[in-house]
């Protein structure tokens, strides 16, 4: 799904709020408010504007979103927090039964958590097969809570259509900011918790820094394991001080995953090649596989790149990435630049000026999902 509204992502629910006059009832629907979920970056919307469920589901798709999905807890909570600030008693979700008895969320995921308010669903009337979710409290429904509804409300009193709002939800939209054959993964990357939050909105088409792929690969190893890292090593670096993401390199550091470029400097704002990306994201899948694995005993530790077709400029790969950079074509992790070329580093001004082996934010990122999606191999 395309989002066409701005999205604020925060470290916390961000609210938007609107003035009460401005989305009050009218011809077009106006939104009231909206939140974004630090969870999975979606926007939620909220209308006070009273549609029928099917209205409300068309609206929501033409404006590129879909009415909300409530598939967590976490989900529920933003959604609870957006409702408090809402007119009407209770707003419709994108949820809805089928002639099987089966409830369907209109987005195609799985219905796998559920908040029904208490003997709900309970099909009165035998025609309810869309759902609210409830602001003000009725009957034996708390707020919060869901229920099962007609698609234009009871034909009257406090449950009638009067009285509905609707919320729409709006996925992060990268189409923007990466390459027509990065968009896919890197809304999957996102979604999987695979991208540093600073890197969100920036240009993902743009090269990476040292700094950054730090962010990236600390990301996917938390990611892996399942774990947060805490970071315990000092650093030497004496040109680390004051960047933002200073934890993370002193995290990677720890880990093995990224060295310094000399024994006192990290060089954070260096650009990376192709080589050195498949090597320290090679490290991140040993540091994954091997509890005992560290650089200095990396030669004990084999990649099987057996099989693998030599690439015309393997002379160029230097030795110490020859192992990473073909098991990590082996696994179809990291491809070249074409059929036959790799392309490790940067050989000349020219390639140095337009990039030809340097690494971008996208392709750290895709290939991160690469392991990530492939993390039951190293286990």
């Amino acid at each position: 799904m395309k989002k066409l509204l701005s999205v604020f992502l925060t470290m916390a629910l961000t609210l938007m709020l609107i003035p009460a006059a401005v989305c009050a009832d009218s011809d077009d629907p106006t939104p009231c408010a909206s939140i974004t979920s630090p969870g999975n970056g979606h926007t939620y919307v909220l209308y006070d504007e009273s549609l029928a469920w099917t209205d409300a589901e068309e609206f929501c798709e033409s404006t590129g979103g879909y009415l909300a999905t409530i598939t967590s807890a976490e989900e529920q909570e933003c959604v609870e927090s957006l409702i408090n600030e809402g007119e009407k008693r209770t707003y419709w979700i994108g949820l809805k039964g089928d002639s099987e008895g089966s409830w369907l969320w209109v987005s195609g995921e799985e219905f796998d958590y559920e908040n029904w308010g208490e003997g709900e669903p309970n099909n009165d009337g035998g025609n309810e097969a869309c759902v609210e979710i409830v602001k003000v409290p009725f009957d034996a429904l708390e707020f919060g809570t869901w229920n099962d509804m007609e698609n234009e409300g009871d034909s009257s009193g406090t449950t009638s259509l009067a009285y509905k709002g609707f919320i729409c939800e709006y996925d992060k939209d990268f189409t923007e900011t990466t390459s027509d054959w990065s968009t896919s993964e890197i809304e999957e990357a996102y979604e999987s918790g695979l991208i540093p939050e600073f890197l969100v909105d920036e240009d993902l088409t743009e090269r990476i820094s040292r700094a950054e792929f730090a962010s990236v690969s600390l990301k996917l190893y938390e990611a892996l394991t399942g774990e947060t890292v805490t970071a315990s090593a000092s650093l030497p670096f004496t040109d680390v001080a004051g960047l933002d993401n200073y934890s993370d390199i002193q995290k990677v550091y720890a880990l093995d995953i990224a060295v310094g470029t000399s024994a006192t400097t990290f060089d954070p704002n260096a650009e990376i090649n192709r080589e050195q990306l498949a090597t320290m994201l090679c490290r991140t899948i040993k540091k994954y596989s091997f509890a005992d694995w560290t650089l200095a005993t990396d030669g004990d530790y084999y990649l099987d790149t057996s099989g693998v077709k030599l690439f015309e400029d393997d002379d160029q790969i230097s030795d110490y990435a020859r192992q990473s950079v073909y098991y990590m074509a082996k696994m179809g992790i990291i491809n070249g630049v074409d059929d036959t070329h790799f392309a490790p580093q940067n050989t000349t001004d020219e390639q140095e000026a337009t990039g030809y082996a340097t690494a971008t934010r996208e392709q750290a990122i895709a290939l991160s999902l690469r392991i990530y999606k492939l993390a039951d191999l190293w286990k």
